[in-house]
């Protein structure tokens, strides 16, 4: 069970720096343009996938486009 988790742990962060990084070199090389606020739009879904994550967010479609959102992860996640 332990080596379950740390796995699961090891691929979640794997998850998320590689879809950081992909996602920041994207948004650097496009410059302020429709296509980087998509991927800042898609970011956080796409790191709350990762198999770490244990809350999902809304889905995208009840997101208002008009509306701003903060993401926050407070850490107190228990495991049973």
């Amino acid at each position: 069970m332990i080596a379950f988790r740390f796995l699961r742990t090891v691929l979640g962060w794997a998850w998320i720096f590689a879809d950081t990084m992909v996602s920041a070199t994207a948004i650097g090389i496009s410059g302020e343009t429709g296509f980087s606020e998509r991927v800042l739009r898609a970011w956080p879904a796409a790191s709350c996938a990762s198999p770490e994550a244990g809350d999902r967010p809304a889905p995208r479609r009840s997101w208002k486009p008009d509306r701003s959102y903060i993401f926050v992860s407070n850490h107190t996640r228990t495991w049973t």
